[in-house]
């Protein structure tokens, strides 16, 4: 039966269209990604396209696990069967069982690996200590570059677990509490001239989780209006969003509201938009994408090491130059996707069984949103 929060009813499914969806963000950070250690290739044409399109995957995996967590959280609240304590515990061992375990594998095998790669240039940033990298403390990730991203997502699984501890089925106040706490640094900082919205912590990136909630409590309610034409609209604002930024120079050196208004709210309009069409029956995403999707958190952490091994694999043949390079390109991406998808079946799965069973008493899922979760 689905269960009551005071604010809508959530559905006890599996949302194929948000895995898809994982699939398609994933793939773009991983495209954006591919010309980087080809030095000689950052000089094609399409080069711009990709780093001013791709990076904002990640903004779409934000809205999602907005979505995800604030669905799965009030469940979890409103299960009578555990005490208040029982039911925020179990919460947060599947939140750090599904990122921790598969990361420190990659983390380990980026780190073994990093040392032979010294002709791959790399960007220039903190080192902070191991200990903070491997409990994903730090917004800076020189071991595993992508990684930068959990950092904020741990930050919202800590919120969203002490929300659900202190207002259990009213989930929600707890995250509104943190969201207007945000937006006042953010209003605080404009109004001082203050750089406190560079920092983490008053980061608005923070909102496109919020995003994700809205998304939430509109599928809870059963609301599937304007199933295409939202995520039509999503589409085309993420493309002039894209555009926007480039003329303003590049996501990478405007302030993080940029990307959150020009990435982050297209991302909302694209998931609802999805997940009203496949609740209203016009389509889902094909099983491949499905599969890639729950392959996308393995993807996601292993690409950028990937590509590194394989460009210097090219550069010491005297391979660097080949062309045509956007073939070359393409092919080094399927080989990615390929290696990523491996250590999705081969060892994220197999931990996530073993560990989940072991401390749970039973498998953590990858998948979205059922009745396992």
């Amino acid at each position: 039966m689905p269960i009551e929060d005071g604010f809508g009813e959530f559905r006890a499914m599996h949302y194929r269209n948000v895995q898809g969806l994982r699939a398609v963000a994933s793939l773009m950070v991983l495209f954006s990604h591919v010309l980087h250690p080809f030095t000689p290739m950052q000089a094609h044409w399409i080069t711009p396209y990709i780093y001013n399109l791709g990076p904002g995957g990640v903004d779409i995996f934000f809205v999602i696990s907005g979505f995800i967590i604030y669905t799965v959280g009030v469940k979890s609240g409103g299960d009578r069967t555990k005490s208040r304590w029982q039911s925020t515990l179990d919460f947060l061992l599947r939140r750090l069982i599904r990122i921790y375990p598969i990361y420190w594998v990659m983390f380990l095998f980026a780190s073994l690996t990093i040392a032979y790669i010294v002709d791959i240039p790399f960007l220039p940033m903190p080192v902070p200590p191991t200990s903070s990298l491997l409990l994903l403390l730090s917004a800076s990730n020189n071991i595993i570059l992508a990684a930068w991203s959990l950092h904020y997502e741990m930050i919202y699984y800590m919120v969203a677990t002490l929300s659900l501890l202190i207002f259990r089925q009213h989930l929600l106040i707890g995250l509104m509490i943190w969201f207007a706490f945000t937006l006042a640094c953010i209003l605080v900082a404009f109004a001082l001239g203050k750089d406190w919205m560079h920092h983490v912590w008053a980061s608005s990136l923070f909102f496109e989780f919020m995003f994700g909630v809205f998304v939430a409590l509109l599928v809870g309610r059963g609301q599937t209006a304007f199933a295409k034409t939202s995520f039509v609209v999503g589409v085309v604002l993420y493309a002039l969003g894209s555009v926007v930024l480039h003329r303003h120079g590049g996501w990478w050196v405007l302030a993080p509201w940029w990307r959150t208004a020009f990435w982050g709210i297209p991302s909302g309009f694209i998931l609802y938009g999805l997940i009203a069409i496949e609740l209203r029956g016009l389509w889902t995403f094909p099983k491949v994408w499905q599969y890639l999707g729950n392959a996308s958190y393995s993807i996601y952490l292993s690409h950028q090491t990937f590509f590194a091994i394989l460009a210097l694999i090219v550069l010491r043949a005297g391979l660097m130059d080949l062309r045509p390079r956007l073939l070359v390109a393409g092919l080094a991406c399927v080989l990615a996707i390929a290696f990523g998808a491996a250590i999705y079946q081969f060892v994220e799965k197999w931990l996530l069984d073993k560990i989940g069973n072991a401390v749970l008493g039973r498998r953590v899922p990858v998948s979205t949103i059922q009745p396992a979760e």
